[in-house]
């Protein structure tokens, strides 16, 4: 280690956490930038401390990427330490801290990559779309269904890895359990006595009843994001315009705007703005929730937001229908009624499923009730959209 260059300080990271890694540190004086009475800390202990959070998301690439040496080494891209702090993780902008830590880190002149959790069956939960790829086209109907009763069929395992399978179901059950407790603990309680807003477009003055403004009867449903066809279930927005917005309407054309009031407490998943992913120098960091689950997430509530259309292929809804059934059935000691979402088609518009059917406000266990509905015509259209117009369905 260099002396000359013996302490660094919190103006020479650009990461929060690691900030506040050195915040509780003595005053000094840095050898890197010069800042004076500011916590320092020594660089040997910096190197150390990076070290141990690296370790928590990269490893060895041999531990799992083939190497082929007459191929040109290993199979599949691989990092070095010093590409990781510039350009992965960005914690500094100082080349020469920068160059200090990496030469004198323990995974100087390694290949690295980000772990590999799951070593084969599993891997389609790694990511939004290897599920997407693996729902559309290998399977999809008894995918919760294993998970849930903690077996799994893998085939063509070698005797010699049984361990290794063993393993990885154990962290794929790990994963959902991860999944579960994420997902509960996003929750927006909508209270009894909000409003939420359904709109339908009337071409045929039609006096629009409660019964014509509800969830759709079975045989009047359609595939969309987040139901199948033959499943109803009930769409909404927080407020008028966002439900205008999202059924796309024409100048001069009339729009029928029901209001439902909640009846009781329901409890929906908020992914409006829900926690983004943490840095791997924040001290609660997890590899599976923030590597894994929360970009998971992301993804999905990237599709459920995009305008449906009927030139869509019917495969492109199943991977969000099949996700949605999974947190429509979480198991727990409290239900998800629904998903809190941004809107399709209006920027900072919030939109709302309900996983109900017509039920939802015509039986005597309701959730909503309906309160009025009136008419709309459409002079110009206000609302900013968040989609090209032309990828509106008809």
């Amino acid at each position: 280690m260099c002396n000359v260059y013996s302490n660094c300080c919190i103006n020479c990271f650009t990461d929060i956490a690691i900030k506040n890694y050195i915040e509780s540190s003595e005053d000094g004086v840095c050898d890197f930038c010069g800042s004076q009475q500011i916590p320092i800390i020594k660089v040997e202990e910096i190197i150390e401390f990076i070290d141990e959070c690296i370790g928590k998301k990269y490893e060895h690439s041999a531990n799992h990427i083939p190497c082929e040496y007459a191929e040109g080494g290993y199979q599949m891209p691989t990092l070095l330490i010093n590409e990781i702090l510039e350009s992965e993780e960005t914690i500094s902008e100082n080349e020469q801290l920068l160059e200090i830590i990496s030469k004198n880190s323990e995974y100087d002149t390694k290949d690295l990559s980000v772990k590999h959790p799951f070593l084969g069956p599993g891997d389609y939960f790694e990511t939004w779309e290897k599920f997407c790829d693996y729902v559309k086209h290998k399977s999809r109907y008894s995918l919760f269904f294993q998970y849930r009763n903690k077996y799994y069929e893998f085939e063509d395992v070698n005797v010699k890895r049984v361990e290794d399978y063993d393993k990885e179901k154990e962290e794929i059950i790990d994963l959902f359990n991860k999944f579960e407790i994420f997902l509960l603990d996003n929750i927006y309680e909508i209270e009894p006595g909000n409003l939420i807003f359904r709109a339908r477009i009337n071409k045929t003055n039609k006096i629009f009843e409660h019964e014509d403004l509800t969830s759709p009867p079975i045989d009047k449903t359609i595939n969309c994001r987040m139901n199948p066809i033959g499943i109803s279930y009930f769409y909404g927005g927080e407020d008028e315009s966002t439900c205008i917005a999202e059924v796309n309407p024409k100048i001069n054309e009339i729009v029928v705007i029901a209001e439902f009031r909640t009846l009781k407490k329901l409890k929906v998943l908020n992914l409006v703005d829900f926690s983004p992913s943490k840095s791997i120098f924040e001290e609660d960091y997890n590899f599976l929730v923030d590597e894994l689950l929360i970009p998971f997430l992301d993804e999905f509530s990237i599709d459920i937001s995009k305008p449906i259309s009927k030139d869509i292929d019917v495969l492109e809804y199943i991977p969000t229908q099949i996700f949605s059934e999974f947190i429509k059935n979480i198991s727990g000691d409290q239900q998800i009624y629904g998903i809190r979402y941004k809107s399709a088609v209006k920027i900072d518009g919030i939109s709302l499923v309900l996983f109900r059917d017509r039920e939802i406000s015509l039986s005597s266990d309701k959730w909503i009730e309906f309160v009025k509905s009136y008419d709309r015509k459409i002079e110009n259209i206000e609302f900013i959209t968040a989609y090209p117009t032309d990828r509106y369905p008809e």
